[in-house]
């Protein structure tokens, strides 16, 4: 943002604040007599306020979220579709988040795995480099006491950069684990703040990930969650709702 101090001879008025530099020259006058710039990033970003049904969905793609950005969602290894997904604006409008139910045919181990992938408003890369906590609202959308094999340790991804479509992956990305909080809530979900400083396990570098925010991840890995061991009562529903940054 940008604010300018005017002086004209024999009058005054006031601009206000501009968004662009620029020069004006007022007529007959002095013009421009000082310029204040202000380029700092807010450390307030709102990735995903809500989520619609994607116009194109294919595969992974899912949804769309409130700010425009691709939503992503699918599994691999022994992790099955468990006959359910959040999948209609009705249902989405329910629960309050977007998410698909998976089950486990076999004991998870490290090839197993579900990822919820939030891309960041309008697919472009954010500036996050203000903000000191991940916000995010997520959870296991599944009865606990029933389902006493469901995963309840969620691995959030952060990841800015460019692009590698080969291997989906991007340039730079860091990782935490999370354990939920068990205690039911209405659709199990909860809001989590976690500090930026707590992402570890990094490829390239956090600041340069910071400055080039383009998607939140959200996974269920089997090598990270000692409960799921048992093809019974093994069903997860991962959910995933409002996600921002914040100082």
């Amino acid at each position: 943002m940008t604010f300018q101090r005017m002086g004209y001879i024999g009058k005054s008025f006031s601009i206000g604040a501009l968004g662009i530099i620029g020069t004006l020259i007022a007529c007959g006058g002095s013009g421009v007599t000082s310029t204040i710039a202000q380029s700092v990033a807010s450390p307030y970003v709102l990735v995903a306020s809500s989520y619609t049904p994607h116009a194109s969905a294919s595969g992974d793609l899912k949804w769309s979220t409130a700010q425009g950005g691709d939503v992503y969602m699918g599994s691999g290894g022994n992790f099955v579709y468990g006959d359910y997904g959040i999948f209609t604006q009705t249902d989405i409008d329910y629960h309050q988040s977007v998410g698909i139910q998976f089950k486990h045919t076999a004991a998870l181990a490290s090839t197993d795995y579900i990822y919820t992938k939030i891309q960041t408003p309008q697919n472009a890369g954010l500036d996050v480099s203000q903000s000191g906590n991940l916000m995010i609202q997520m959870g296991n959308g599944v009865d606990l006491a029933v389902q006493t094999n469901s995963p309840t340790v969620f691995t959030l991804e952060i990841a800015g950069g460019a692009y590698n479509s080969s291997s989906y992956t991007y340039a730079n990305s860091c990782t935490v684990n999370v354990p939920l909080n068990t205690t039911a809530t209405a659709n199990n979900l909860r809001v989590y703040t976690v500090a930026l400083s707590s992402f570890g396990s990094c490829t390239g570098t956090l600041a340069a990930l910071k400055s080039d925010l383009k998607a939140v991840v959200v996974k269920v890995l089997g090598a990270n969650d000692t409960r799921a061991t048992s093809t019974t009562n093994n069903f997860v529903l991962p959910k995933v709702g409002l996600v921002a940054f914040s100082r």
